[in-house]
Order: C-alpha cells, then sequence, then structure tokens
C-alpha cells in the first residue's frame, strides 16, 4: 500500500484545524462535549500537552470552553459559518489553474469530462453549476469572506492549491471537496484515482508484454523540488509492482525532466530525453505517469532513431491532449473522469442534505487502453 504521506502543518496547527472542521461541519455543535483528553490524544495521536495547546487556541476566540475536569464545552459555532445567504442549489466546479477556459478545455480534456460528470449529475437533480478558475475562484473567496453572503452551496475543488482553498472554503461555512489531486492530510473529502494502482496497471502490463529491463520518465514542474503528489504515488506503485516480482529499480533507468509553468517540457529536459534513450542501458519499456513529457518523449524515441513499439514501448497515465498528439495512440491507464466529477457533486450533495459530515476519500481505479505504443518485447530488442 501507498506510504503515509505527511502534511506541512505542525501538530498543534493539525489538531486545531481538525477539531475546527469538526465544528464548522456540524459534527460538534453548541453545548456538546469533546473527548476525554486522553481519547483526543489517542485519536490524533499527539501528546495532551499539544492537545491543550490547541484547544486553547480555539478557547481564546469563544467558540470552545475549558472547564478542569468537566471537561471541554463547544459553546459556539463560527460565525462565518452562520451568517451569509446561500445560493441555494449553486454549486461552483473550480480549478486552481491559471489558463483561460478555452485553452484550459484543449490542453487538458480531462477538466472538462469531470466536469460534464459533474454537470450532468447537478442537472439531473435540479441544481445548477458554474465553472471559475485561477484568479476568479480566490475573488470569489475573498468576496464571500469580506462579506459573507451569496455563498454558494458548495465548491469542487481541482489543482495542486485546492487543499488550501478548501481549508478556507470550510472555515467559512462552505462544503468542499477536492477532485483529481491527493490530499496531503486527511481532513477534507475527496475524489481523486487510484494514482498507485495505476502504477501497479502499468507495470504488471509491460512485465505480462515480457519487458524486464523498464524505465519511467516523469515530470517535475518549475518551482517544485519533487513531482506532485500522484505522481509520486504512481511512481510508487510502479516500483512496488517490480520490487514484487523480484526485479530491481533501476536508477539509471529512472528520468525527471523539468516542465515550466506552461507545462511545456524545458530545454534541458529535452537533452536529457535525448541523452537517456542513446544510452546503452536504455530500458526497452517507460511508463510515464503523467501525459505532459510524452509527446516528448515519443519525438525523442523517434530522433533517436528508435521506433516505438518496435523498438521502445511506452505506456502513459491518462490522456494525451489529442491537440498534440500526432494521431498517436498511446496505451493508456484511464480513470473514469465523468464519474469522478459525479462522485464528487454527490459528495456535496450528500454534505447539504445531511447537515452533517464524516470524512471520506474515494478512490477511482484506472483501467488499460492499449493503444500503438506498447508490444511484446522482441527477442533481440535492447541487445
Amino acid at each position: 500500500m501507498p506510504q503515509e504521506i505527511k502534511n506541512s502543518f505542525g501538530p498543534v496547527e493539525t489538531v486545531e484545524r481538525a477539531i475546527r472542521l469538526q465544528i464548522e461541519r456540524g459534527n460538534l455543535m453548541p453545548g456538546d462535549r469533546l473527548l476525554p483528553e486522553r481519547e483526543l490524544s489517542r485519536k490524533y495521536l499527539v501528546s495532551r500537552g499539544t492537545l491543550r495547546k490547541a484547544l486553547a487556541r480555539i478557547a481564546a476566540e469563544g467558540i470552545l470552553r475549558r472547564k478542569g475536569r468537566g471537561g471541554t464545552l463547544v459553546v459556539k459555532s463560527s460565525e462565518r459559518v452562520t451568517a451569509g445567504r446561500v445560493v441555494t442549489n449553486t454549486v461552483i466546479f473550480g480549478g486552481v489553474f491559471e489558463w483561460a477556459l478555452p485553452d484550459m478545455l484543449v490542453q487538458h480534456p480531462w477538466f472538462y469530462e469531470m466536469y460534464k460528470g459533474a454537470e450532468d449529475a447537478a442537472l439531473a437533480a435540479g441544481w445548477n453549476i458554474v465553472i471559475q478558475l485561477g484568479d476568479s475562484l480566490r475573488r470569489h473567496l475573498a468576496h464571500l469572506r469580506e462579506s459573507g453572503t451569496a455563498r454558494p452551496a458548495g465548491i469542487i475543488l481541482s489543482g495542486h492549491e485546492g487543499e488550501a482553498l478548501a481549508e478556507e472554503c470550510e472555515l467559512l461555512g462552505v462544503p468542499s471537496v477536492l477532485m483529481d489531486y491527493p490530499a496531503m492530510s486527511n481532513l477534507f473529502d475527496s475524489v481523486v484515482p487510484d494514482n498507485y494502482g495505476s502504477g501497479q496497471l502499468a507495470a504488471d502490463h509491460l512485465l505480462r508484454l515480457g519487458h524486464t529491463r523498464l524505465g519511467t520518465v516523469a515530470p517535475r514542474f518549475e518551482g517544485k523540488p519533487t513531482p506532485p503528489v500522484g505522481i509520486r504515488e504512481r511512481l510508487l506503485g510502479w516500483s512496488d509492482a517490480l520490487t514484487n516480482r523480484g526485479l530491481p529499480v533501476d536508477p539509471s533507468c529512472q528520468l525527471v525532466v523539468d516542465v515550466g509553468e506552461d507545462d511545456r517540457i524545458s530545454n534541458k529536459g529535452a537533452r536529457d530525453l535525448h541523452d537517456f534513450l542513446r544510452e546503452p542501458s536504455r530500458p526497452t519499456a517507460i511508463f510515464v505517469p503523467a501525459h505532459i513529457p510524452a509527446i516528448n518523449l515519443y519525438q525523442a524515441c523517434l530522433e533517436a532513431g528508435l521506433r516505438v513499439p518496435q523498438d521502445i514501448s511506452l505506456v502513459v497515465f491518462d490522456h494525451v491532449p489529442a491537440a498534440s498528439s500526432q494521431n498517436v495512440k498511446f496505451t493508456t491507464c484511464l480513470v473514469d473522469r465523468e464519474m469522478m466529477g459525479r462522485v464528487a457533486w454527490e459528495c456535496i450533495q450528500s454534505r447539504v442534505e445531511r447537515k452533517t459530515h464524516v470524512v471520506m476519500k474515494r478512490l477511482l481505479p484506472a483501467h488499460l487502453v492499449e493503444g500503438q505504443t506498447t508490444q511484446r518485447l522482441a527477442l533481440n530488442v535492447g541487445v
């Protein structure tokens, strides 16, 4: 199974956020008594000293009252939750991306599929749904902070900054769900691909085709020291699948290429790709855990005199945009994005109708679609 991913908050902040969200979501109401400190410490895996610091922060705002041996009581909900007017049955489909909407739908067709799934389900139930991207979404949240009026029934969030915005939504009393991008903590609803299983799926497919010298080419985005969480989970599933088959993960067959803010591979990344493919010990099959370097890799293979798939096989996670695919049908690990959108909307609907909330993480499995970029290993390939 994937290793637990630590969040970037300290233990006091993590416990404080968790308790606040229980109050904001209505799971703890005025008059309710919190669990004894001993049980809360065990629940959140922290010392009682850390727990008390977190409780003191919330109590300083008048939301909790500490009563010594009498425990801790909820005395009021956040004013930000009760203030404001809800725009009945309107859900925002938010993308934390800096693309204009037409470009977003062309460059990232998976986004449209997720929106379509959410829209179809929402309209069938008589709800409204609107798209907001980047600065438009941030301005809307800023307006809610300042005025507290015209709150949507919920917000579906997709993008690398989604978790930070989800926390803001919850503290404003707006139900939210993270979609597609895994959360670093377990405080928020999320609907995400089974990234770990996708890496295993790609490895198993190539192993069945007879490949044993296997490699990866993953993107690293500008300003980030490592690839995003989802990509790291796919790579972990990939490496575990090889290890379980008794195959070593050869570091010389793993490449990370730099990608700019425009989702284009850097000049250095292109040079690294060419050098990688010209190594005598190059892999006979490569898994690309994100679509961005797929076309660059395919072109680099051709420029290196390698035929795809006769000389080298390629498996890609998710869609390769049709606008840049050069009519190549990649073998892909696909997730039902429309289903992801439907499930995300159902999370919002459930929270609105039930009033209380238990955090849920929903994993959607991937399935392999064979294209033109994989075939059984020929005996003379790589020799």
